[in-house]
């Protein structure tokens, strides 16, 4: 997948609202021992528009390589950054978060024809390796968010609408290494639903991956997640692409959330029977570790309409012409193209020659700084 990064215009076409409809239709007559909005209690009076969702957007590339990638490049050319751990999310034992000097992160998405990807980064003052990330993808908000009359609890969790893999949706966890599990809801023939905590699928294996493009000994680790599409397909669901993607909620895309759990040597115990360490859990929208649980918690991601590349941040350090970027003072200066692959390297420059560049979107970087130009 070793493409440009261009920023192009692709037409998003608009969904009809009879995916909604066939969905709902789909699960009518599912039975749920899954069947509440929170962990045994009813639907809350003020509705799930009580929990705020935030919309983040995830920027159009042409045929990413996550594994090439150059990670400060690649989010150079992103759109805006999301922070995690905002105040409000830092969630866990008192215990086992710090404060600001013991974690701050955000990521950016991107996507493509096959692929979404977040770029994700965080900076921590002790750095095990054992740290993960959970992201919660759901293609609807909710589907029949119709009560269920009393029945069978599975465990003590029973807010499960739009977790249902029929339709794609997972709490997905990943390490360093890759992908690890996902929980998924499952359903007998009979429409039984059941919960399988650690799991996975081919789909979901073969789709889904993390680059680490942590520097040795570094306290800032940076992922760059691929999310393949087939991810968001199931059974009621066989396709999904980024029109439909965009098409869902309203316009307002999947409903998305994203934590990282930060694994430190002295995080705090629990305090039930079996007492062990708990990673502080740094969420972007969620105030609530049920995110997993219900979706309603978590925010929504859609992928922005295509935007002009000539659209750029103006900085401070260099004045680009059609064949020089002409620098104020000296300076160190690296050209790269937007897959992140280093075209130009000048140590102590004031004049860097850009004729020879071919057609395209680049980005220059020098004194701290990072601008997007065309040639």
């Amino acid at each position: 997948m070793k493409t440009l990064f261009t920023f192009v215009s692709i037409a998003l076409l608009s969904v009809s609202s009879v995916f909604g409809q066939a969905d709902n239709a789909a699960v009518a007559n599912w039975v749920f021992p899954i069947e509440g909005w929170f962990a045994g209690a009813a639907a809350p009076a003020v509705g799930i528009d009580a929990y705020p969702r935030a919309q983040a957007d995830a920027t159009v590339v042409a045929n990413f390589d996550a594994a090439t990638a150059n990670f400060d490049a690649a989010w150079a050319s992103a759109g805006t950054a999301y922070v995690l751990g905002a105040p409000g999310k830092r969630l866990g034992l008192a215990g086992s978060e710090n404060g600001a000097a013991d974690f701050t992160g955000s990521f950016k998405t991107l996507y493509d024809d096959n692929n979404m990807y977040i770029l994700l980064q965080w900076t921590d003052d002790d750095v095990t390796g054992t740290e993960t990330a959970e992201v919660c993808l759901s293609p609807y908000l909710k589907l029949d968010a119709t009560d269920r009359a009393a029945g069978t609890w599975y465990n003590e969790h029973n807010a499960w609408y739009d977790r249902y893999n029929q339709f794609g949706a997972n709490k997905l966890t990943f390490k360093k290494t890759g992908f690890d599990a996902a929980m998924m809801i499952n359903f007998t023939d009979a429409g039984v639903g059941s919960i399988n905590w650690g799991g996975t699928t081919p789909t979901l294996t073969n789709n889904l991956f993390v680059d680490d493009k942590t520097a040795p000994a570094s306290k800032t680790v940076k992922w760059i997640i691929s999310i393949g599409y087939p991810v968001l397909t199931g059974t009621y669901r066989p396709n999904f692409n980024k029109t439909i993607w965009a098409g869902l909620n309203g316009g307002k895309g999947i409903s998305f959330d994203l934590k990282v759990n930060d694994t430190d040597a002295d995080d705090a115990l629990n305090t039930d029977a079996t007492p062990v360490a708990k990673p502080a859990e740094y969420w972007w929208n969620t105030t609530s570790n049920d995110c997993w649980q219900a979706n309603f918690y978590a925010g929504f991601l859609k992928p922005a309409a295509p935007s002009a590349v000539n659209d750029l941040k103006t900085v401070d350090f260099a004045k680009i012409t059609a064949n020089n970027i002409e620098l104020s003072t000296p300076a160190n200066v690296t050209v790269y193209n937007t897959v992140g692959k280093q075209i130009i390297n000048v140590k102590n420059a004031t004049s860097v020659n850009i004729s020879n560049l071919s057609k395209g979107a680049y980005i220059v970087r020098a004194n701290n700084q990072s601008q997007k130009f065309i040639r």
